[in-house]
């Protein structure tokens, strides 16, 4: 039953956005290709909702018998610790095996923040020497999150390498775009 229609409703009629995101309810559910930055985005344009609910974009197939998964409720998710967030789970009518929605490409595994919020303590050592504890002060008030200068620690050892790779590529086509080439001698001050 639809009380009111607003821009909104609108919106979520697209036959390309109900596959990305849909209302039920009082719970917005949204795909798991769209990034979780959008959380705060989705709350301040839409705040009829109490809770996001992520659930797998293509449907499940169960990795021991090939079946397709039917969904069985979902599970409560703090993505960078953010509150009211969960993932569909999925259950095989066959071998009864769960999968749960992954976020891998915006979180790892068994991690509660985004690669964003990981890779944050690095970038602000590109502008200047700071200590974990102003790192960890400045991720707090740039994102409204707690996070433990431990986890900044934990964070820059893991995607240090990785990191700076990316940076150099980076780096690299740059200098190929502005056609200039690097002698091989460097100074550091």
């Amino acid at each position: 039953m639809r009380i009111k229609i607003s821009f909104t409703d609108y919106f979520m009629e697209d036959d390309i956005n109900k596959t990305l995101c849909y209302f039920k309810k009082d719970q917005l559910f949204l795909s798991n290709i769209v990034d979780i930055k959008w959380i705060d985005f989705f709350k301040d344009i839409l705040p009829e909702f109490s809770e996001i609910v992520y659930f797998e974009h293509d449907k499940p197939e169960c990795s021991n018998c090939g079946c397709e998964m039917d969904p069985n409720g979902s599970r409560e998710s703090k993505p960078n610790k953010l509150e009211g967030i969960r993932k569909k789970q999925y259950v095989c009518p066959k071998c009864n095996k769960t999968h749960l929605t992954s976020l891998e490409p915006f979180i790892s595994r068994y991690c509660n923040y985004s690669h964003d919020i990981c890779e944050k303590g690095l970038n602000y050592d590109y502008i200047a020497y700071l200590s974990y504890d102003k790192k960890r002060e400045l991720i707090n008030f740039e994102n409204n999150i707690k996070i433990a200068r431990q986890t900044v620690y934990y964070h820059e050892s893991t995607y240090d390498e990785t990191f700076l790779k990316r940076q150099e590529e980076i780096n690299l086509e740059l200098l190929k775009e502005k056609g200039i080439e690097p002698t091989g001698y460097y100074h550091y001050d």
